[in-house]
């Protein structure tokens, strides 16, 4: 069709059973470097990749680098890491370019170790690791043990030198023999340490006698390697070789880089220039491979793999040389995107979809807004766990459309291809490969709404039945008829029940019509149901009188034999939005796309359950499918999804909570102390009251779903959940032991064992026992004499007091005066204008400018500097802090979340309605304690202030009028608040929204 792009690019089918989930971690993620060396999974389930830039270390969701400084001998070595181990204590050892590395786990810094005491640089690479010694190589020293506990170095085979011109890297512990084994030109040589005697695997020994590329050790002791295209395992008990056919996955001359068994011990995962292939060690065969797909997520990033781990959870960490790491996650739920043309990646994942369908060979016909239409033949023998198109055409109106618009598609009985669009029908002719309008006539009257098809749907005796803006049509043979004309609603969505022989036909935005066609003509039932909602989609469940209905307010559970809703389910109920578009069904389950994201609900136990999605994207109406192979597809505002429902989404794939780092008073928790992770107390000093926590989850499967929750206990009265947030800040803390606990909770609220530290702030040394001891002895020293000079200084105090208490009310006077005069500025301002105008005397005009200036100072009295420079946060602190040097009640105050500007207006409020609380607790509660809580939220501030005093009285006069200035200062700020007070306390909330 000379209108009409065809598209064809390769995509290799992998023979892996299940869909696996591919993640790739690049610069842009925080790498240091793209090229790995080694690629190490540690006792507490982090990632660490060396490179020639650094030590990364991953934990799911941030990665932190650790580099060669060469000023600072606690930073890692300079170079090339090579290899990484860890010892019993948990400490890992890093070969680099320039010595032995070990990195200090409980201080997070590291210490070299050089062969030499000049310091000179020696390559090193690290192999092994046992409860005693690391054992390492390089080109000075050669093979070498270090006990790590004790320091003594050991040569492990005196003869021998490393030449740095050997392939690096290649060195292996036998797991049952005393004997090492190193890749040299020669082969691959075993030196056996004890008896001396050495064991050469040579290429002339080898089936098809080419160079040894890579090699490995299995838990048997078997070496296996890889040599062109052949995997070998030899076996040193019976000297034996049995050699394996490696698949040419890229056609070209294949080379292995390395061989690592898995964690498991059952397989090998080799890696190349080809992509990567698991061999099975059982059964002693190819169990998958992974090849690189153009433009294709779902692949290796690129062919070059440099090297490759398969860990504890069956995760596959590689090294797409130069690109970074790619993950890939066994039997992983995951809603994919549908990769189109490779020279033009965004055209069709950026279309908003409308119309999906699946014609008789299994192809798709996609619409879409603004683009038409796409038809995408697929391979016919794909498994339907990874979609595999083959081909891409694309039909717009010079292929006969209508227009580009589309709405709906669907597939006939006689298989024939009908799009609906804004301007009309059409039906796709096979024969002249274009499309043929059908245009509706039926309505003269209203001839442009009559062409606007919202939705078609399969009605009784093969006709097409069509919901426009003018009404419902009927389609038979090609020709538009009028369905009825009971006054019928206007557009909207159709669903037409064979076995009740009824129609259903959302109203726009008024509700839900039912049809009784049993009747040769359709009779329209009074009443409209479901009204006020707009109803998307409806689905029969089988054997029952449940129609379940999607709506813009929820999910509905409908009954067609009362005609009644039994229940609207709604966000309150666990949908994870309101508005949805599309129901498939699914065995027990249905399949929900929304405006945020995909939604499983269970129709057992009547449960939405949560799945991982890591787009939340906005879905469209007559946008869903469920192929003939079992793949569910839904259309968005900008693209394509499909996902296999058989594969039921991870749950708990969560490895350890850690404590990433920890800073007090706003500065990094020293090195004297221990890194943070490593410990189970903290003691800090008194003054040391303000700290910040950070922590992970270590998580490689579904960090995005995991919730946070955070206590810290003997100050917090219960757990906070703080969601997805990894850190937390408490400030001015009073002295005393506490504990801080972190729990993780995933999607189905499966928690994993709390993390918790021992906090302890010291008391001041005027709290300590000495302090009072000698404080009593100094009282009785003093009792005497205080109590004559009190007894002389009595009525003293008592004029003192007098004057004080008048000069506050005269103080307290004149601010009420000043605050009665803050809108005379602008009347005095006209005054002087007016005086000059007058020829007043100067002298006149200069006392009116003096009021003026006056009133200016009035005004900045009034108004905080610290608040509007420094923010509400900053000006809250110093608020806490002068209150608490002037009271005898320890004031806290804590904040989290990321302060967002505010206007002034809002800053003041705020400002003026936590001075009025304080002011409040200060002379009337009698309390102890007093706790303000400010937290940050995306939609809102909430702000809690609670004491431990005696309550107030409401009808008391000084709260009447308290209760005033804080009520007028909540309605300017369009907030939300509320008072609980009992004898025990009194709590303050109140929640701002944003404006």
């Amino acid at each position: 069709m000379k209108c009409s792009v065809l598209l064809v690019w390769l995509l290799v089918s992998l023979p892996c059973v299940a869909q696996e989930g591919y993640r790739h971690i690049t610069i842009k993620n925080g790498l240091s470097q793209g090229s790995i060396n080694t690629i190490f999974k540690d006792s507490r389930g982090f990632i660490w990749l060396a490179s020639q830039a650094g030590l990364n270390r991953y934990d799911g969701s941030n990665i932190k680098v650790y580099q060669f400084i060469d000023d600072d001998s606690t930073t890692i070595g300079g170079g090339d890491l090579r290899g990484v181990v860890e010892d019993a204590n948990g400490d890992l050892w890093i070969g680099s370019g320039d010595c032995l590395n070990r990195f200090n786990r409980k201080s997070n810094n590291f210490t070299r170790f050089y062969s030499n005491n000049s310091r000179r640089s020696t390559i090193t690479t690290v192999f092994y690791a046992n409860k005693d010694e690391i054992w390492y190589i390089n080109e000075e020293e050669g093979i070498m043990a270090l006990n790590y506990k004790s320091f003594h170095k050991r040569k492990i085979w005196k003869d021998f030198i490393y030449k740095a011109d050997y392939l690096s890297g290649k060195v292996k512990k036998d797991p049952i023999r005393p004997i090492v084994w190193i890749l040299l030109p020669t082969g691959v040589v075993g030196l056996n340490y004890q008896t001396k005697e050495e064991i050469l695997i040579s290429p002339k020994i080898l089936p098809n006698k080419s160079d040894i590329t890579s090699f490995e050790l299995d838990a048997k002791g078997n070496v296996w390697g890889v040599s062109g295209s052949q995997l070998w395992k030899y076996s040193v008990l019976s000297k034996k070789i049995k050699s394996f056919k490696l698949p040419n996955l890229r056609g070209i001359s294949p080379t292995t880089y390395d061989i690592k068994e898995s964690f498991d011990t059952q397989k090998l995962v080799i890696s190349g220039n080809y992509g990567l292939v698991v061999f099975d060690l059982l059964q002693e065969r190819i169990g998958r491979y992974y090849t690189h797909q153009l433009n294709n997520a779902r692949s290796l990033s690129n062919w070059e793999i440099s090297t490759a781990i398969l860990d504890d959870q069956q995760i596959l960490w590689a090294n797409p040389d130069p690109v970074g790491i790619d993950v890939i996650l066994p039997q992983h739920f995951q809603i994919n995107t549908f990769d189109s043309n490779p020279c033009d990646f965004g055209e069709f994942n950026g279309a908003s979809i409308r119309g999906i369908t699946e014609d008789q060979e299994h192809n798709l016909w996609v619409g879409s807004i603004d683009e038409g239409i796409w038809y995408i033949k697929m391979n016919p023998n794909r498994t339907g766990m990874v979609e595999e198109p083959i081909s891409l055409q694309k039909f717009t109106t010079k292929d006969g459309l209508p227009d580009h618009d589309v709405n709906d598609i669907l597939i006939d009985a006689n298989g024939i291809v009908w799009v609906a669009t804004f301007l009309g029908m059409a039906y796709f002719d096979k024969q002249k490969k274009k499309f043929i309008p059908v245009l509706n006539h039926a309505d003269p009257n209203n001839y442009v709404n009559a062409n606007y098809v919202r939705e078609i749907c399969q009605y009784k005796d093969n006709q097409i039945l069509l919901s426009t803006m003018s009404g419902l049509f009927l389609l038979k043979d090609k020709h538009i008829s009028a369905f009825s004309r009971d006054k019928e609603p206007g557009s909207g969505s159709l669903y037409y029940d064979a076995s009740a022989q009824r129609l259903y036909v959302g109203w726009r935005e008024k509700g839900l019509a039912v049809y009784s066609t049993k009747t040769e003509k359709p009779v329209l039932l009074p009443q409209l149901f479901l009204q006020g909602f707009n109803v998307m989609e409806c689905y029969r469940q089988p054997n029952s009188d449940i129609l379940w209905i999607s709506s813009n307010k929820g999910l509905i559970k409908f009954d067609v034999k009362k005609l009644q809703v039994l229940r609207v389910f709604t966000d309150k109920s666990g949908l994870i939005n309101n508005v949805v578009y599309a129901i498939m069904p699914f065995k027990n389950s249905l399949w929900l796309s929304t405006n945020k994201g995909v939604a499983q609900f269970d129709l057992t136990h009547e449960k939405f359950k949560a799945i991982t999605q890591e787009e939340f994207r906005e879905y469209n109406r007559n946008a869903s499918l469920k192929a003939s192979n079992g793949t569910i597809y839904f259309g968005s505002t900008h693209g394509l999804t499909y996902f296999n429902p058989l594969i039921t989404p991870s749950r708990n794939s969560l490895i350890n909570i850690y404590l990433t780092d920890m800073s007090v008073n706003d500065k990094p928790l020293s090195v004297e102390k221990g890194h943070i992770g490593e410990q189970d107390k903290i003691v800090l000093n008194y003054e040391e009251n303000t700290i910040t926590l950070s922590y992970v989850g270590i998580d490689y499967s579904n960090q995005i779903s995991n919730t946070y929750f955070v206590q810290l206990e003997g100050f917090d009265k219960s757990w906070m959940n703080v969601g997805s947030q990894q850190s937390i800040r408490y400030t001015h803390l009073p002295y005393g032991e506490y504990k801080f606990k972190i729990k993780v909770k995933n999607l189905d609220n499966e928690g994993f064992p709390v993390k918790e530290l021992v906090i302890v702030i010291k008391s001041p040394f005027w709290r300590t026992i000495p302090f009072y001891l000698a404080s009593v002895l100094l009282l009785i020293f003093c009792g005497y004499i205080g109590t004559t000079y009190w007894v002389n200084r009595k009525l003293l105090v008592q004029q003192h007091e007098l004057e004080t208490i008048l000069k506050t009310q005269e103080s307290e006077r004149k601010r009420l005066a000043q605050d009665l005069h803050d809108d005379l500025g602008g009347s005095l301002s006209i005054l002087r204008g007016r005086l000059s105008n007058e020829g007043v005397s100067h002298e006149m005009i200069q006392l009116v400018n003096q009021a003026i200036q006056d009133l200016r100072l009035i005004s900045w009295n009034l108004l905080p500097p610290d608040l509007m420079k420094d923010g509400l946060v900053a000006a809250l602190e110093n608020a806490v802090e002068r209150i608490q040097k002037s009271s005898d009640i320890k004031f806290t105050f804590i904040h989290f979340g990321k302060e967002k500007q505010l206007p002034e207006k809002s800053r003041i409020h705020i400002y003026r309605i936590v001075l009025e609380v304080f002011n409040n607790i200060l002379k009337h509660s009698k309390a102890h304690e007093a706790t303000m809580q400010l937290i940050f939220h995306e939609q809102m501030i909430y702000l809690s202030i609670e004491d431990n005093g005696i309550g107030i009285n409401e009808e008391s006069s000084s709260w009447g009028i308290g209760f005033k200035n804080i009520q007028t200062r909540v309605d300017n700020l369009q907030a939300q608040w509320h008072i609980d007070t009992s004898n025990l306390g009194t709590t303050f909330i109140l929640e701002i929204p944003y404006e």
